[in-house]
């Protein structure tokens, strides 16, 4: 008879912890767009290109980044709704792999850029235009008559 209690004690403890954790991401909820991490994805893609057109790339890319983000942004409050009425979430869909390749391929654009061309990347200093780093530095050109 003194058995019971204890067995329901001990699940209850077994138990309830589980129900408390809500930090836990469920399966059904979508991922917010700045928690989804970029894929892997190698610098090589970009080596047949010039550095002109890896800058245009990554301008493309940073553009369809920031589209893709705003639309999984919007699949994430659609899947609370979605979860608070009815119960189960959308969960995340070809938004987020597409988010992740994008990122993936923008990092290793920056990083081919980089490597290739012999200027910082244009997002790793605001406000300076490609290819113009240290122009201020050079002695000003002098003329002849």
């Amino acid at each position: 008879m003194r058995t019971m209690p204890a067995v329901i004690l001990l699940s209850a403890a077994l138990i309830l912890p589980g129900c408390a954790t809500t930090e836990e991401r469920r399966p059904d909820t979508a991922t917010p767009a700045d928690q989804i991490k970029p894929l892997a994805t190698s610098p090589l893609i970009y080596s047949h290109m010039t550095c002109a057109e890896i800058s245009e790339e990554i301008n493309s890319l940073t553009e369809h980044e920031t589209e893709l983000s705003m639309q999984q942004t919007r699949r994430v409050f659609r899947s609370s709704i979605h979860r608070r009425f009815l119960k189960i979430g959308q969960g995340d869909g070809i938004e987020a792999k597409q988010l992740s390749a994008v990122r993936g391929k923008r990092e290793a654009a920056i990083i081919a850029l980089e490597k290739k061309c012999s200027f910082d990347a244009p997002e790793k200093k605001a406000g300076e235009a490609p290819g113009l780093q240290g122009a201020s530095d050079a002695p000003p050109m002098q003329t002849t008559p």
